[in-house]
């Protein structure tokens, strides 16, 4: 791993710490979300690392780079916590559905991690989640810029 995105700087820790907060809301958002009631789990800390990584890595690593590009950078970050949050999901329920001989073999498991995660992104795809998601990753850029500008 490159030393740049495992050196501390206060632009990746305020990443870190927004991009996270960020996570927490959208994960609280996607709970409502559900059609059916179900025991989440360790679904919201989870979603909360995944978007403090996001964040330290993408938006926290670039900054300071200028407003303009922290908008960028911000909505990178957001879109790939999404991503990886989706993917993260849904194997852990494909690994869960295996171990019930859901599947007969291992493609038939690999490719029902796609299937799961187009489900979950329809269930996701609504304008409140959505919305939070670019909103929030453009202010959580904003912010990263800032810190990454006064305190470089």
């Amino acid at each position: 791993m490159p030393t740049s995105l495992v050196m501390p700087t206060a632009a990746k820790l305020t990443a870190a710490i927004a991009f996270g907060g960020l996570a927490m809301l959208t994960a609280n958002l996607v709970i409502e979300a559900m059609p059916t009631e179900q025991n989440m789990g360790y679904f919201i800390p989870i979603n909360i690392l995944i978007g403090a990584g996001a964040g330290w890595m993408v938006a926290g690593s670039r900054a300071p780079g200028g407003y303009v590009a922290s908008f960028s950078y911000g909505i990178t970050a957001a879109v790939i916590f999404a991503v990886v949050s989706l993917f993260t999901f849904s194997s852990y329920i494909m690994i869960i559905q295996s171990l019930r001989r859901r599947y007969d073999n291992g493609m038939e498991a690999v490719v029902g991690v796609f299937e799961l995660m187009a489900e979950h992104f329809i269930i996701m795809a609504n304008y409140e989640i959505l919305g939070t998601l670019l909103i929030g990753g453009m202010l959580a850029g904003m912010l990263t810029e800032w810190v990454g500008q006064r305190f470089a």
